[in-house]
């Protein structure tokens, strides 16, 4: 099933890294060789012109989350060590499956760095949201314990992602998330102005940004 294809990823990741390691004399390994796999796309299809449904299992959050917990638990495989193959990543915390705004007439192809949600509870609680609980909750919790999390780049009702309080009151708090949550790529320079490209205007400049992100619980910016 999927856990051992996640598996076999997991493996065929590690390989690749240790021989990485053991041919570099500092046994150093450069990008792409890394332990931190940015996997699996677990957000919600709700139109299929988003362009990015083949990442994703589809519409179901129930079926979501069990395909994700699967290829989680698959990847990060210990065999009883406590030392995981790989490090999963469950992506895009949260309400995100939009990027161009093409689907609604606009022009705009990075539409998702600026986009604000305005989701409600029931939709948070129906259908963003479980797949990330299945992802994230501790083993005895029935979850895939995943060890870490990629903020998303959207605002959720006029917060960006990676500036939410729901990293810390939901995600860690009420999920039982314990690892590390890391920005999607750009995510916390796009909290301020508009540069050209995208910006929520959250912030007023890259330092307010990174504060604004870790003080809310984003470990990593990538």
């Amino acid at each position: 099933g999927l856990e051992a294809v996640g598996r076999a990823i997991g493996m065929e990741g590690r390989a690749k890294h240790n021989d990485a390691a053991a041919a570099d004399p500092d046994g150093a390994t450069d990008t792409f060789f890394g332990l931190n796999f940015f996997a699996p796309n677990i957000n919600i299809v709700r139109d299929v012109r988003w362009g990015r449904g083949q990442e994703t299992f589809g519409e179901d959050p129930f079926l979501s989350g069990a395909l994700g917990k699967a290829a989680i638990k698959g990847m990060q495989w210990d065999n009883g060590t406590g030392t995981p193959l790989v490090v999963a990543t469950a992506k895009h915390f949260f309400a995100y499956n939009l990027e161009s705004d093409f689907a609604v007439g606009g022009d705009n192809s990075q539409y998702r760095l600026e986009a604000d949600f305005d989701v409600s509870v029931a939709d948070l609680r129906q259908t963003y949201l479980p797949a990330f609980q299945s992802a994230v909750a501790p083993l005895d919790a029935g979850g895939a314990a995943a060890r870490s999390v990629m903020c998303s780049y959207n605002s959720v009702n006029g917060v960006p992602a990676c500036a939410h309080p729901m990293l810390e009151s939901t995600l860690r708090q009420e999920m039982g998330f314990d690892g590390f949550v890391v920005s999607d790529c750009g995510a916390i320079q796009w909290m301020g102005p508009w540069d050209g490209m995208g910006g929520h205007n959250y912030t007023s400049n890259l330092t307010e940004s990174a504060a604004t992100g870790v003080s809310a619980g984003t470990d990593l910016c990538w």
